[in-house]
């Protein structure tokens, strides 16, 4: 009786993967009374943000699909994989947070990283809250995001000296990173601020050699343990 109860719920989570990810712009018409095919005979805009809103509804279930498939490959099986997923709400919502993650993401490198995380999770009942927190991590991370933390993995120690006395001080203030990646400058208090927030990089002058703790006014940012996780998920240096 629980091997049948576990696979009506299994192929319930199957069935529902559509309402996980969203119905999208053509489900609000039909929630709101109007019909998608009427509303784009009636004005030829619409019809195209309907289109716009198919493609994008089709492009975010391949890409939910391609790290299920992945994590569902090393698991035994897309049956083993919903069986284990369904089997308490810890493991539902990690299979659900990654889902959702992989279908808005725009980088590429994140859907097989959230497939490894999604499959470690459910391997084991211990890894299941590490991995909610390294998928929280991920879900956040677009190329921009990647692009500071591995700066700042690759080259602990800034090339570029903010002021004389800070030469040689460990870690990235923000004035050095903007300088090394002058394209991201409109936008990196925001980028240090996802990666500050998921402990993917922390304050040196918080966390160690105080002899430099003096240096400049600015935090000088190190990548955390956490943060070099998830660059290994990403296959970046």
């Amino acid at each position: 009786m629980r091997d049948d109860d576990d696979a009506e719920t299994a192929g319930a989570f199957r069935r529902a993967l559509p309402d996980i990810l969203g119905e999208g712009v053509a489900g609000a018409l039909h929630v709101g009374g109007l019909d998608p095919v009427t509303a784009g005979a009636l004005a030829p805009a619409l019809a195209a943000v309907l289109r716009l809103d198919s493609w994008s509804h089709t492009r975010r279930l391949q890409r939910a699909e391609h790290v299920l498939q992945q994590a569902a490959d090393v698991l035994g099986g897309v049956d083993e994989l919903e069986r284990v997923a369904t089997r308490d709400d810890a493991h539902l919502e990690l299979a659900t947070r990654v889902l959702e993650a992989a279908a808005r993401t725009t980088l590429p490198d994140k859907i097989p990283a959230l497939a490894r995380v999604l499959a470690t999770g459910l391997q084991a009942d211990t890894k299941v809250d590490e991995a909610l927190i390294l998928a929280a991590a991920l879900s956040d991370l677009e190329a921009p995001h990647v692009l500071v933390l591995s700066t700042i993995a690759v080259h602990p120690t800034s090339p570029i000296a903010a002021t004389a006395p800070s030469t040689g001080a460990p870690g990235w203030n923000s004035t050095q990173l903007a300088t090394h990646l002058p394209g991201t400058k409109l936008v990196l208090s925001a980028l240090v601020q996802v990666l500050v927030a998921h402990g993917l990089i922390v304050n040196l002058a918080d966390h160690q050699e105080p002899a430099w703790a003096d240096v400049g006014q600015q935090p000088r940012y190190g990548v955390s343990d956490l943060g070099r996780t998830c660059l290994a998920l990403l296959e970046r240096p």
